[in-house]
């Protein structure tokens, strides 16, 4: 069964937005807009194909309300995944080269998140003297950065002397190339016959290797990305160190966390919870200004769907169209460590 480029896209859509109660037009278009450099017109006959091929169900909330919403019948559930894995591959890359090349990106990160890691996330400068503590705390030598992207975040981490290795992993192998070779003065570090103290690796989380031991293993928001979270948290935990911890920021919806802290309930390991939630309400407002501010340089870079996807991320969550966001920090360590 052959599919054009907007059926394509809204199965991604409408996969992409799983964590909505229900899935309108607006929340659709919406993803379209923040998803997708080149946007395909048709929204609502692709919609309309998609339900005569039974790959989407058109639901009408009632008579009354003729609203329609949107759900992936179990087949086009499979398609959506199936597309997933090479769009997201080629759109992470692209998005993350972008964020680390572009002048307005920077700009408008440190405006709002007082840090720029160069990633598509909204990790702070609180966030990481938050964490940056817990890693002093621990006396954290050894680090691995899941979803590390360009390897920003572990670029920050090598300005530190007392993180003698610092290991970063990610799907987006475009996004890591590009890293290494941003950050090659770190790699030329790396001394002849020594253990390299900064790589940058491509590699899927849920198929990574290690047969070191890691004092920290981070997750800035990433863990949201395997099917399978359950599953990856056992995997790190035991490629961790007896005082070893795994830090996770995860910042969603409230039915989302719930739903997350429900599979850590079912972790065989020890999980110390701090709520972020207030400074991350703040943002949606400050981001939305920010990005009107810097529109034209970003425009003028050619990097307009980067202002496109985060404007559509901050407006949604203002018009609180996902219900009540939370973010919080996680601490997980092996049984019976302190």
């Amino acid at each position: 069964m052959g599919f054009s480029e907007i059926e394509q896209q809204l199965l991604i859509c409408v996969l992409i937005a799983k964590n909505y109660p229900q899935i309108n037009f607006k929340i659709v278009q919406s993803h379209q807009y923040q998803f997708f450099p080149v946007i395909a017109p048709g929204i609502q006959k692709g919609l309309e194909i998609l339900a005569g091929k039974k790959l989407l169900t058109i639901v009408k909330i009632s008579k009354e309300n003729q609203e329609e919403h949107y759900v992936l019948t179990k087949e086009g559930l499979g398609i959506a995944r199936q597309l997933m894995v090479p769009y997201l591959d080629s759109w992470y890359s692209k998005i993350l080269i972008d964020c680390a090349e572009s002048a307005a990106h920077r700009k408008f990160c440190m405006n709002v998140f007082g840090i720029a890691v160069n990633q598509f996330s909204f990790f702070t400068l609180q966030e990481f003297e938050h964490l940056l503590a817990f890693l002093n705390a621990q006396k954290a030598t050894r680090i691995l950065d899941v979803g590390c992207g360009t390897g920003g975040f572990c670029a920050e981490l090598a300005a530190y002397p007392e993180f003698k290795k610092i290991h970063g992993i990610d799907f987006a192998k475009e996004a890591i190339d590009y890293g290494n070779k941003k950050h090659a003065h770190l790699n030329q570090l790396n001394q002849l016959n020594q253990p390299a103290r900064f790589v940058l690796e491509a590699s899927r989380m849920e198929v990574f290797q290690s047969p070191d031991r890691w004092d920290a293993i981070i997750f800035i928001d990433t863990i949201y990305f395997t099917p399978d979270p359950l599953m990856v948290l056992e995997k790190y935990v035991q490629m961790l160190d007896e005082q070893g911890s795994l830090f996770l920021f995860f910042g969603q919806p409230l039915s989302y966390v719930q739903k997350f802290e429900e599979v850590l309930s079912r972790l065989n390991a020890s999980v110390q919870i701090q709520d972020f939630t207030a400074e991350f309400s703040e943002r949606w407002d400050r981001m939305a200004a920010a990005l009107m501010a810097l529109k034209d340089e970003f425009y003028a870079e050619g990097h307009e769907y980067l202002y496109r996807a985060y404007l559509e991320e901050s407006e949604r969550n203002v018009a609180n169209r996902r219900g009540q966001q939370v973010r919080r920090f996680y601490q997980i360590k092996k049984i019976g460590c302190s």
